[in-house]
């Protein structure tokens, strides 16, 4: 991410955004690994793997803080890419979060059958188009492409990738499509009549459905957030200004 920049200097602090990329990478996939096998034990390696997060974000905010501070002569272009980098971290560190909310969400999540199933098969609505079930399947594949999307930001920042950068900048269109659809069969789930005819075979139906929608919405705000990281390295090859305010 830049050229004025020694290289010792520069191949460091790609190594730790690497490294925050892959944790946070890797701790999304988890979590919808987690919705999709009900998988405890990952949850709570998820939310373990959560102070590594911040430690490397914390590393990164030392890091960038330390180039600004040893050295005077830095040109513009190498003030942008080491706030930067730092912006991108902070978006990196939110994803993370975002990761370990969905596994402390599948903790919390009731159950009260014993039959094998997690969630129920029979229809919610008249049309018999919506169900427990089908909603979850809706909802892995938001996660999913949420996911893909991630992966393919962590490419923008590891290969510094203009051109990807460029091209996913919209990505989060079709993510919030399949957001709405997911929302919207859940919001239907919540209200009457669906919602008796639910809780006449599960009491904890309503709670469940609460904690599907917060998953979701916490997966709209990834999106939001590579969405963000990959307009930060637009700016960058543009020679836009960087936001002083956003230097914390």
């Amino acid at each position: 991410m830049g050229r004025g920049i020694p290289y010792h200097l520069l191949q460091r602090l790609d190594q730790l955004l690497q490294q925050l990329s892959w944790a946070v990478e890797n701790a999304l996939s988890q979590s919808i690994s987690i919705i999709e096998h009900n998988n405890q034990g990952l949850a709570y390696k998820v939310i373990a793997s959560s102070y590594c997060v911040v430690t490397s974000q914390a590393d990164i905010n030392a890091y960038t803080l330390h180039l600004l501070a040893v050295e005077r002569s830095w040109s513009e272009r190498d003030i942008r890419t080491i706030v930067v980098a730092r912006m991108i971290a902070e978006q990196l560190m939110h994803i993370g979060e975002c990761a370990t909310s969905i596994a402390r969400s599948t903790l919390h999540m009731p159950f009260t059958f014993q039959d094998g199933e997690r969630f129920r098969p029979c229809a919610l609505n008249l049309q018999r188009t919506v169900s427990e079930q089908s909603m979850v399947r809706n909802l892995l594949a938001l996660g999913h492409e949420v996911h893909l999307f991630l992966q393919k930001t962590v490419r923008v920042v590891i290969e510094d990738n203009y051109a990807l950068a460029a091209y996913l900048r919209h990505e989060d269109d079709v993510v919030n499509a399949r957001y709405r659809m997911v929302s919207n069969d859940l919001v239907t789930a919540l209200t009457p009549p669906c919602a008796f005819e639910a809780l006449k075979d599960d009491a904890h139906f309503l709670e469940r459905a609460i904690y599907l929608l917060n998953i979701a919405h916490v997966l709209e705000r990834i999106a939001d957030h590579c969405k963000h990281i990959n307009e930060r390295v637009i700016m960058l090859h543009n020679h836009q200004y960087v936001v002083v305010t956003e230097l914390r």
